[in-house]
């Protein structure tokens, strides 16, 4: 990106923030984006990098909490990423998306461009990598995993059978990086509560039973933090969440 002037850098952002998105909610540029990211070729050399960029601009303007307030404009960057995602579901972009697998090296460039750029200003954004949470951030993922703690569970095997249900979607998007790290705590919570149902007459109060089970619970609902109608980026905040319960669980044990 270094060959790129002020004024070259000026022209791509006005190009993003007027590219025709306006037409469009987050929620259809977000859906589209998803879509479109199953026709990518895997076996290109640019593949996990481009797909993890847009899954980052996805993250950007779905997202509702401010961080770095006050320090860059949130607004602007939010407008850069929706025509990032709008140029992205265009067909008929520089270089044509039906030509193969070098279709999408324009959306590629592009959306290494639009990260790289926001991170520059937002440290919780990162070119293809999780973003990691602010302390606000930390504390909403533990105030939603507690609020389903708390609430009583009249079958659990029916939170269990949601829970593999949801594996089996997303395992589709096991390349993603903070998909991976989601079915491995998805995996650890459900052995967790599978060896407490195991036990006659167990303790339903104890703390590790109770985050597992908020956890699952959280995953399993479908109009969430992030609703899972956004796609693959619809699970972000499961994930948050089950590494919270993760983390708190192991505290608890080692405490």
């Amino acid at each position: 990106m270094e060959y790129l002037d002020n004024h070259d850098k000026s022209e791509i952002m006005n190009m993003l923030e007027h590219s025709g998105h306006e037409h469009m909610t987050d929620v259809q540029l977000v859906l589209g984006a998803s879509n479109k990211l199953e026709e990518l070729d895997s076996t290109t050399n640019y593949y996990n990098d481009f797909k993890n960029n847009i899954l980052q601009m996805m993250y950007f303007i779905s997202r509702t909490q401010k961080s770095n307030a006050g320090m860059f404009d949130e607004r602007k960057f939010k407008k850069t990423c929706r025509g990032g995602l709008y140029y992205f579901i265009k067909s008929d972009d520089i270089v044509h998306d039906q030509s193969g697998p070098a279709g999408f090296i324009d959306d590629a460039w592009l959306a290494n461009y639009i990260v790289t750029q926001i991170a520059s200003e937002d440290s919780t954004i990162k070119p293809c990598s999780m973003p990691e949470l602010s302390k606000a951030e930390k504390k909403e993922a533990e105030h939603l995993l507690m609020e389903e703690s708390g609430k009583k569970t009249k079958d659990v095997k029916v939170i269990m059978y949601a829970a593999v249900r949801v594996l089996e979607k997303i395992k589709q998007f096991e390349t993603v990086w903070f998909i991976k790290d989601l079915i491995s705590s998805i995996k650890k919570l459900a052995s967790i509560i599978d060896k407490f149902i195991k036990v006659p007459n167990f303790n339903e109060n104890d703390y590790a039973y109770r985050i597992a089970l908020g956890a699952l619970r959280y995953l399993a609902k479908q109009d969430d933090l992030i609703p899972d109608e956004f796609g693959v980026i619809g699970y972000l905040d499961d994930s948050y969440v089950a590494k919270t319960a993760i983390e708190l669980i192991s505290k608890n044990s080692a405490s």
